[in-house]
């Protein structure tokens, strides 16, 4: 992919997260105090705050996913010393938190494990849904930090590119 189509794919994968955080952060504000912190609270819960939390954590599952899948490795390519075609993921991590495109790569690593757990359906297990929101909820700003570092990191590149462009 040039440069120019890897600039233009990752500007349309930023502006996607920064959808998935509108909503995510939407959802947060729904449920406010009513978080659920038993299984007995998420019986209880209504309509309205069933949807929220939905829609949390479809949102934080699908952010997370796409900063994995596509954004990180759209970053790394953007570095005057990208990693090779065999670099694993890990590496990816690795190199992403030291030129302070995400914050941690073992923080990372539990962000995607819980994205992992939110696979499973606790329609059986009302405790276990109301432990994994709470984890979520939990998990937000971690999640956030890393979109945030990314974007502040995009924007001093593209800064630094542009000064020495002669822009």
């Amino acid at each position: 992919m040039r440069a120019g189509d890897r600039g233009e794919a990752l500007h349309a994968c930023l502006d996607a997260a920064r959808r998935h955080r509108e909503r995510l952060e939407s959802a947060l504000v729904h449920l406010g105090d009513q978080l659920p912190t038993t299984g007995a609270d998420v019986l209880a819960m209504p309509y309205a705050n069933v949807a929220s939390a939905e829609l949390l954590l479809s949102r934080f599952a699908k952010l997370q996913d796409l900063l994995g899948a596509k954004v990180f490795g759209l970053v790394v390519a953007l570095t005057d010393e990208p990693l090779p075609p065999t670099a694993t993921f890990l590496d990816i991590l690795h190199r992403l938190e030291r030129i302070g495109a995400l914050p941690s790569a073992a923080t990372w690593r539990r962000l995607r494990e819980l994205r992992n757990a939110l696979a499973h359906d606790y329609a059986d297990d009302p405790e276990a849904a109301a432990a994994t929101l709470r984890a979520v909820v939990r998990a937000v700003p971690a999640l956030l930090a890393a979109l945030e570092a990314v974007e502040s990191h995009v924007a001093a590149v593209e800064h630094r590119v542009g000064r020495s462009s002669g822009e």
